[in-house]
């Protein structure tokens, strides 16, 4: 599919510089804005005149000799983001960071995966299907009608959906057109058109004022009082296949396999403005200035000047355009946004009384409205964080006012979807034009589509989007809201350790009764291991991963287990290159290395082992001097396997070796223990209980400044986002990282500290935490910013997701909820 893509800006040199600006003044101590400097760094002097022309040389010499020649510690004051620092590669599809995708298919519900029509209305979707009838969906489960089911709906395939008006829709099926009338409770299906001259199989359903339009396997007809006028049309001129229509501006189209036909009087016309000829047409859309045809030559905009393409060589087999937009989006629109925000300080100002300690962050917000209001804000990159600290005042302020206020301000509303122009296709996928200024193609291999062969797609007005494919289920493009009253499910009663979802099934590692499996969906218990099944297996089960190949892997209080293709289990221990006896945690990382850590009384690096397809091994420092020893051609091949060399941002400097050691992981005078870990392609990330962050970065262990976070507390949980950003979450304190800079996540209401974190599964932008506040704990997504939360009477300790349930723990056993 070919389509033009808005390509963003790559930021690695911004990201450089930002970075630096902190941490040159480590290099350059003695650099002056005028004169002469003399300056040696690694061995080499400088000297030279710092003049506005020449100063950017002299930082790029000095910074290239620092990172070149210095075998580990290159910096003062500690490391920082510069160890962050990856490049970006330009992505054509930015990431979707409003809004929440969710598949429909027989797996979950759906009751047929062939998907003909689809129309979203005020509560309800109606969706046809090739084999099943007419499917309801009330917002939490799907209902199929057809000749087997009561009330009886008289066909097993639906190829098109109309409105009729607010209390009746019409389906049109190969035994005609039959009329759909309480949708809202208990449905009625009623047989419309009966005339025996006509044939009964309906393709398509347009309705135009009062008019509807239909077409069949044979005619283009209307349809008055259940009876289908044809209109006349010259034999050889017969349009085939007709499955799409649209009225603008008092023309009417049809459009087939021999391409578009025009309405005039009581005849069809082929239509070939400009002799441009359009190809087999599958779909139409209106614009206020405009027709949109979608063909098998690509995306045509008509107007009565002039009928042009605008997106070529793509199949189009369905448009929409979300209700209200007049055009399609040419630009960032962030009106409603900005309706929103004034909407929470006008509530604010009118309900709040700000002598109770408010007024100065009403003032901050007072002082923050212009900032939105001006359009050229628009497309500024800080936008999203500063509509962060926008509501983050407003949670503030709200706590400032009297504890008993019942003022419910939808500061923590889910974010706008987006809306604007859907195009799908035959075989390339979704194309999404939108008003944030982007445009986007969703495909199986980059996002959660589930099939690129588009059959239909509908949207309401608030941009909540169905996506129908041939043959695997629908796409739901929707808000997140946790439904307020829904009670847990118990999955499993006893004290926990953490909770895991791996491939298909919920892992629970508990203190002593071994690891236990269960089935999401049904919450059947699938197997349970422990002494002696199989023999010696740890009763204290702290962490579980499974690697690329399907193998799981499980930390406990003897070591680490492996349970392998065969279904067998392996025991490691100290032995085999352990760290410790018990084991805390498990990581895979994005290139399959298995880390795993333990040892809360070692060094840093001497708690880390990684899996060399046979054995561990530790990172500490005495082993890498057994390593260093060993033939030149070992130990190069081990240190590369360990990410010593050609892995990591650096490479540990084996010809001066010595001198690399003393700094490879000082001693501290407590140890920290390693309470969160992530191995990325950059780096491996450790967090401690004591709060402080490390990386090894191939050079050594280097302990992060925590300048630009404060004291996050006990670190529970590090993410690693697809797009490379990261979460760090901390028992006080929640930042995404992304490379130059640290958002700062405001707090969920009332917290007492974190206690877990997890990226959300259909939508990485946003992410879930299960917390303790003073009211007892609670679950929690952040959207864009804001927070959706239950509140819960017992202390949260662990979350885990499989969409669509979110799985919890406490210190009395493990539940379930649906997401909504």
């Amino acid at each position: 599919m070919k389509t033009k893509f808005e390509v963003p800006e790559n930021r690695m040199k911004t990201n450089f510089l930002k970075s630096m600006e902190v941490f040159l003044p480590g290099f350059i101590q003695n650099l002056k804005l005028s004169g002469e400097f003399c300056r040696t760094v690694s061995g080499s002097t400088f000297w030279g005149k710092c003049t506005n022309t020449n100063l950017v040389q002299a930082f790029l010499l000095i910074l290239l000799i620092v990172f070149q020649n210095s075998p580990v510690f290159s910096c003062n004051p500690e490391p920082g983001p510069h160890h962050f620092v990856m490049p970006e590669i330009p992505d054509p599809n930015p990431p979707v960071k409003t809004g929440y995708f969710e598949v429909h298919n027989t797996l979950n519900g759906l009751p047929s995966n062939e998907v003909l029509s689809i129309l979203a209305t005020e509560g309800r979707v109606l969706v046809g299907s090739a084999d099943k009838g007419i499917l309801a969906f009330d917002g939490s489960r799907w209902i199929a009608y057809n000749p087997d089911t009561t009330p009886i709906f008289p066909s097993r395939t639906v190829s098109s959906i109309i409105k009729v008006d607010e209390n009746k829709f019409w389906a049109g099926t190969p035994e005609g057109i039959i009329q759909i009338s309480g949708i809202g409770g208990d449905f009625k299906f009623e047989r419309i058109s009966k005339q025996e001259n006509i044939s009964q199989k309906i393709k398509f359903l347009m309705k135009n004022g009062e008019d509807i339009w239909v077409s069949t396997d044979q005619v283009v007809a209307k349809c008055d009082n259940g009876i289908l006028q044809s209109v006349s049309v010259s034999e050889d001129l017969k349009p085939i296949g007709i499955c799409s229509g649209i009225a603008w501006n008092d023309e009417i189209l049809f459009g087939g396999s021999n391409g578009a036909f025009q309405l005039a009087g009581n005849s069809l016309f082929p239509y070939k403005k400009n002799e441009i000829d359009l190809g087999w047409i599958q779909a139409f859309e209106r614009t206020a200035s405009s027709r949109l045809i979608g063909s098998s030559k690509g995306l045509w905009v008509s107007n009565k000047v002039k009928t042009e393409i605008y997106i070529p060589d793509v199949w189009v087999t369905a448009i929409a355009l979300t209700p209200g937009l007049g055009e399609i989006p040419t630009s960032i629109d962030r009106s409603e946004e900005v309706g929103d925000i004034q909407s929470v300080f006008d509530k604010l100002e009118g309900e709040v009384n700000s002598t109770k300690g408010d007024s100065v962050y009403a003032k901050k917000l007072e002082e923050m409205l212009p900032w939105f209001q001006d359009k050229a804000n628009y497309t500024s990159p800080q936008w999203a964080e500063k509509t962060a600290q926008y509501y983050n005042l407003v949670e503030k302020m709200l706590s400032a006012a009297s504890a008993d206020s019942k003022i419910q301000i939808a500061s923590s509303a889910s974010p706008r979807l987006l809306k604007g122009l859907w195009i799908g296709s035959q075989d390339s996928g979704v194309v999404l034009i939108s008003n944030d200024g982007q445009k986007r193609n969703f495909t199986t291999e980059n996002s959660k589509l589930p099939s690129n062969k588009i059959t239909c797609i509908s949207c309401d007005i608030n941009g909540e989007t169905w996506i129908g494919t041939k043959n695997a289920g629908i796409l739901r493009y929707t808000t997140l809201t946790l439904p307020p009253n829904q009670k847990p499910v118990t999955v499993w009663s006893g004290r926990t350790n953490t909770i895991k979802v791996a491939g298909d099934y919920l892992y629970v590692c508990t203190p002593s009764e071994g690891l236990l499996v269960f089935s999401p969906l049904d919450l059947q218990k699938v197997a349970q291991y422990k002494d002696p099944s199989p023999p010696n297996f740890p009763t204290n089960v702290n962490d579980v991963g499974m690697d690329q190949n399907g193998r799981l892997w499980a930390a406990g209080n003897n070591g680490v287990w492996l349970c392998d293709e065969a279904k067998k289990w392996r025991h490691f221990q100290v032995t085999d290159g352990l760290p410790a006896e018990k084991m805390e945690i498990i990581q895979i990382d994005v290139d399959g290395r298995i880390l795993t850590s333990g040892g809360s009384t070692n060094q840093i690096s001497e708690q880390l082992a990684q899996y060399d397809g046979q054995y561990f091994f530790t990172y500490g420092a005495e082993n890498l001097k057994r390593i260093l020893k060993m033939e030149k051609a070992s130990t190069t091949a081990v240190l590369k396997a360990l990410g010593y060399l050609d892995t990591y941002q650096r490479n540990f400097d084996v010809t001066n070796a010595s001198k690399s050691i003393e700094l490879y992981d000082k001693p501290g005078e407590n140890p920290e223990k390693i309470s969160a870990l992530l191995g990325t392609r950059f780096y491996i990330l450790m967090g401690t209980q004591s709060g402080k962050m490390y990386i090894f970065d191939g050079q050594g262990f280097k302990p992060l400044s925590s300048e630009r976070t404060g004291n996050l507390g006990a670190i529970r949980s590090l993410c690693r986002a697809p797009d490379n950003t990261i979460l760090m979450v901390g028992e006080k304190k929640i930042f995404r990282f992304d490379g130059s800079k640290f958002i700062d996540i405001m707090n969920v209401p009332n917290l007492s500290k974190y206690t877990s974190a997890v990226l959300d599964d259909q939508n990485y932008t946003y992410f879930w935490v299960s917390f303790n506040s003073v009211m007892g704990g609670g679950i929690a997504i952040n959207e864009g910013g804001k927070w959706q939360q239950y509140q819960t009477q017992s202390r949260m300790q662990r979350i885990a997701l499989f969409d669509p349930y979110m799985f919890v723990s406490d210190d009395e056993g493990v539940y379930r909820w649906k997401k909504r």
